[in-house]
């Protein structure tokens, strides 16, 4: 009997190859597009945080004894740079109490956005909501 050789060919060589010319490229831009994608999300997430963060302050300064729904004003609240790439801006605005979006000087509502800019990649996380001044 005749024993085998048990090498590899010139064919299984350039298979091989070409194999793994196609998927190596692929999964490297697999972890790679993920990997832009989880950091996105950090950003996300902190802008979010951000936006609480001044939220819960403005509320928090509008149920103070002392500052309460007159100190509600944008020259108390400056745009800021928390974090390195962040900037938050709180607006204020006064609007009818029927539809809540109507501006209406001197109505008793306002209405109070926070918005965190970020960039790379360029996105932005906000929140609204309405307080009176009773």
């Amino acid at each position: 009997m005749r024993s085998r050789s048990h090498g590899v060919t010139l064919i299984e060589l350039t298979i091989m190859i070409v194999i793994l010319s196609i998927t190596i490229p692929s999964t490297f831009w697999f972890f790679a597009e993920n990997s832009r994608k989880a950091i996105e999300s950090e950003r996300r997430v902190i802008a979010t945080l951000l936006v609480e963060e001044r939220m819960e302050e403005v509320l928090s300064d509008r149920h103070s004894s002392t500052r309460g729904y007159s100190y509600l004003v944008t020259g108390n609240y400056p745009d800021d740079t928390p974090l390195t790439g962040y900037t938050r801006v709180v607006e204020f605005e006064d609007v009818d109490p029927s539809d809540l979006s109507t501006t209406s000087p001197g109505s008793g509502f306002r209405k109070i956005t926070v918005t965190v800019s970020y960039s790379s990649p360029d996105g932005s996380s906000a929140f609204s909501t309405v307080v009176s001044d009773s």
